[in-house]
């Protein structure tokens, strides 16, 4: 028999994450599909990953190389847009810092 801490664990079936985030929007996603009745099996079959590699990630036990998201976001009709953030190095206006 589980021990509650067993079953508290199963319980939390959902990770934290950062919402704005590659994985927090594909979880939002994942769950998504799974309220209109898609399983995480069928989700990961028709990636053509393995169910378990899907279930250990939306569990918070792994994490995904970009390739396998982008192989979910396809199955879930999505796109991956990259961004690109501006690294600010020094509080100065361009001129100074390049003169």
């Amino acid at each position: 028999m589980a021990s509650k801490k067993e079953k508290k664990k199963k319980d939390k079936k959902r990770r934290d994450v950062d919402p704005a985030s590659l994985s927090g929007q594909l979880l939002n996603a994942i769950e998504s599909a799974e309220a209109s009745g898609m399983t995480q099996y069928a989700i990961a079959k028709a990636a053509g990953i393995k169910p378990e590699l899907l279930y250990r990630f939306v569990s918070g036990e792994r994490d995904l190389k970009l390739a396998t998201a982008a192989k979910i976001t396809e199955v879930l009709r999505l796109q991956l847009t990259p961004v690109v953030e501006a690294v600010v190095l020094e509080d100065r206006p361009l001129k100074e810092a390049q003169g």
